[in-house]
């Protein structure tokens, strides 16, 4: 199949008048959107935008971002999707390297709501309209990813990538014309980008929730019945009272929640078992941008033990552990490549395989557990430590939010590793405490030799953090942190 019918436009003559986006202000029907992306594509034409053409857009969530991407894949321009985090100077560096020929930012699309303003879904606009096919390995989407690098690298996706990857994940979950998922994850985020894709192939709603209006309020005033979350969302939620309610499926405290995609970095297992406990419908997730969002995921009704596994393999992928526990991926998820200095790099092995730099093994039932990055790897004293299993022990002590591990030069050692620990807002922490929990658990290597208090500087993105930054950051201010007592 070299072509797919515009999952949008087959979603208007299918699904008619059923809403396709909700926001405050206005419901959106699948033949408004259809006729909406109609309109926008052939203004951007006007404008000069033309197939092939790199389109930059730096903007936050909102409806025109979803039209202006639906419109640009219409057309065939690519979407180099900016975030709005990345400083004006940056995003003009990444804009030049890739020799985008327009630049959208969050004015220029809102002022196209005057394009669509009175338009209302004319069932005549659909008989006249002829059918929309889009070329599968046409270039779709340049993401960018810093990894474990402060470096963005420039991803660069299909559309069949974007458009495999959701058909992959609603086999696995399910997702019909009368649900809807809650747009939590940004646009420029591929996590983000996927809930499109998702929805349109499944006939359902995307909510956009205003900005300032918080998750768990989004649930309750929506009807939201599926929503993408890292773990850090995830924390904050069930750090509250309301958050929790408004998850929560336990008698008494109804909610329409029919699924939690749990992904980002490495969720501790604690944070999955209260949320089992509170009976959440919790699907855990391994992923990543160069794999257009979910690679392997668990099963509905999976017990515990697996729910702290990523799960199976999704349909359209494929996925091997080496000999040295590196998972390598490709499928028709798979990106095209990185763009380097407007070249197109391969990084690729023997058949098409991509080493994901991520360490983990399968079980016999083929249920993934993801161990960390290899580049997060350190030796101390001849042993490997991986931060993320220590990482992943602490949040279990009462006190303990979240915790960072980032090994620090040593001149016995080569290498120690340093606990950053993110407490409660009334913990109190003793560090011989501390140590006593980790003891009866790791080897007495694995155990940081100090633990600092969470720096106020640490700047979080979706879970991503430069862990050489950091670890730099550690050794220029140690004598500046604050020691837990």
């Amino acid at each position: 199949m070299n072509k797919v019918i515009c999952p949008l436009h087959s979603g208007a003559k299918k699904y008619g008048s059923r809403p396709v986006i909700v926001t405050e202000e206005r419901i959106y029907s699948y033949r408004d959107l259809e006729q909406i992306v109609s309109l926008t594509a052939n203004h951007l034409r006007e404008f000069g935008v033309k197939n092939r053409q790199r389109i930059a857009i730096q903007a936050p969530n909102c409806v025109e971002y979803v039209v202006v991407l639906l419109a640009l894949w219409r057309i065939g321009a690519i979407a180099c999707a900016i975030s709005p985090r990345f400083p004006k100077s940056t995003a003009r560096v990444l804009i030049k390297q890739l020799n985008c020929r327009k630049f959208f930012t969050e004015h220029f699309l809102l002022s196209l709501r005057t394009l669509y303003r009175t338009v209302n879904g004319d069932p005549i606009f659909f008989r006249n309209s002829s059918t929309v096919s889009i070329p599968l390995n046409r270039d779709a989407t340049i993401l960018f990813t810093s990894g474990t690098t402060a470096t963005p690298r420039a991803v660069l996706h299909s559309y069949a990538n974007h458009y495999y990857s959701a058909k992959g994940a609603n086999l696995n979950m399910s997702l019909g014309p009368k649900d809807r998922w809650l747009l939590t994850l940004p646009l420029y985020h591929v996590g983000g980008l996927a809930i499109i894709f998702r929805i349109l192939l499944a006939g359902s709603t995307l909510v956009i929730a205003p900005p300032k209006m918080n998750s768990e309020d989004a649930i309750r005033n929506f009807n939201v019945t599926h929503i993408s979350v890292v773990y850090t969302q995830l924390h904050r939620l069930l750090s509250t009272e309301s958050g929790a309610s408004a998850l929560s499926n336990l008698p008494g405290r109804p909610t329409g929640l029919k699924a939690i995609l749990l992904g980002g970095s490495a969720v501790p297992g604690f944070i999955i078992k209260k949320a089992r406990a509170l009976n959440l419908p919790i699907y855990t997730t391994y992923g990543s941008t160069e794999m257009a969002s979910q690679v392997t995921t668990t099963r509905k009704n999976d017990s515990l033990k697996k729910l702290q596994t990523s799960g199976k393999l999704l349909k359209y992928r494929r996925l091997r552990v080496d000999k040295n526990h590196q998972i390598l991926v490709k499928g028709r998820t798979r990106f095209k490549g990185y763009l380097e200095r407007n070249r197109l790099s391969l990084p690729f092995m023997k058949h098409g395989w991509f080493p994901t730099g991520d360490l983990g093994e399968l079980d016999p039932k083929g249920y993934l557990t993801v161990f960390g990055r290899k580049d997060n790897m350190f030796i101390s004293g001849g042993e490997n430590i991986h931060p993320e299993e220590i990482e992943n022990l602490l949040p279990y002590l009462d006190g303990i939010r979240e915790a960072l591990i980032v090994p620090v030069r040593n001149k016995e050692f080569g290498h120690r590793p340093i606990a950053l620990i993110k407490t409660g807002s009334k913990a109190k922490l003793k560090q011989k405490k501390i140590r006593e929990y980790l003891q009866k658990r790791l080897p007495q290597f694995k155990i940081p030799d100090m633990f600092y208090l969470w720096p106020k500087k640490i700047e979080e993105s979706f879970g991503k953090i430069s862990r050489k930054s950091l670890s730099d950051f550690v050794e220029r201010n140690a004598d500046k942190l604050k020691k837990v007592s």
